[in-house]
């Protein structure tokens, strides 16, 4: 019996793929773990069913594998749910719309389209708010991000002029530093000022907490987040990622102490004699 429950797991993580790869595709993506996680169930399945014993190095990894996931989930699930919302009635002079994902053919995937659904409904109803879109040209892709963004912004009613464009960014943490130069030339003043702003992220749900984290982490002293729809089919796949990704940064943190402040005062200078010759 217990091996029919395996099989039928393994039968659905195994569709499960399936429709992440076919609703968004990519050459490598997270959606592979349950591709993975499909194949070690239908492995145990096949050695029950054969009644074969399962080696003692499989059974303390599947114990530690378990108990190593429930204390991860049970630390950073708390905060993944819990980031600081702006309820669209906080006005704040910049928001800051990330990127997440675009296609080969240049076109943007779904889920940030929703939070450029959840931006522009923001920016209409505080007309003096600028947005910034963000994201460079990744390694699989020969298309920047941030201008297919600031395309989709405009179709959805937001005039041009109050779009800065920032598209040399790969990852969250490159989001916040070259977004916050671009905001500092815009506004023409220096970076400090920048980070002692209010600011607002516009983000999927899922992804609030950890952006609002790293920001702090880059000296962002008050920032707040607009929380994007995640639409249900991708729900468990991108919170089984965010919950890796926090594993990753707190690795990252304790083993470098990075991500750390921006560095105020060269950026400063540099940005100065930009400035200069703009």
């Amino acid at each position: 019996m217990k091996h029919f429950v395996l099989f039928f797991l393994s039968l659905i993580f195994f569709i499960y793929f399936l429709i992440l790869q076919i609703i968004n595709p990519a050459i490598i993506s997270f959606s592979s773990y349950w591709f993975i996680v499909a194949v070690l169930f239908f492995y145990a399945a096949l050695k029950l069913k054969k009644k074969s014993p399962f080696k003692k190095w499989q059974k303390i990894f599947a114990v530690i594998f378990l108990c190593g996931t429930a204390i991860l989930c049970s630390v950073t699930l708390p905060m993944i749910l819990n980031p600081k919302i702006n309820d669209g009635t906080i006005d704040t002079e910049y928001i800051l719309i990330l990127g997440g994902g675009i296609k080969q053919d240049g076109t943007i995937t779904q889920m940030p389209r929703e939070r450029l659904i959840t931006a522009a409904e923001y920016l209409k109803f505080h007309p003096e708010t600028k947005a910034v879109v963000t994201g460079g040209t990744l390694p699989f892709t020969n298309h920047s991000e941030a201008p297919e963004l600031a395309r989709e912004l405009e179709k959805l009613g937001i005039k041009k002029e109050r779009i800065l464009i920032e598209d040399k960014a790969l990852d969250t943490i490159q989001n916040f530093k070259y977004s916050a130069e671009l905001i500092a030339k815009d506004k023409g003043c220096n970076l400090t000022e920048v980070l002692e702003m209010p600011l607002t992220i516009v983000t999927s749900n899922f992804h609030l907490r950890r952006a609002e984290i790293l920001a702090e982490r880059l000296g962002f002293k008050k920032t707040f987040g607009l929380s994007a729809h995640v639409p249900a089919i991708f729900v468990l796949n991108v919170y089984a990622r965010e919950i890796c990704a926090y594993a990753k940064l707190g690795l990252r943190i304790i083993l470098t102490g990075k991500p750390s402040q921006i560095k105020t005062m060269q950026a400063d200078q540099n940005l100065q004699e930009d400035l200069q010759q703009f």
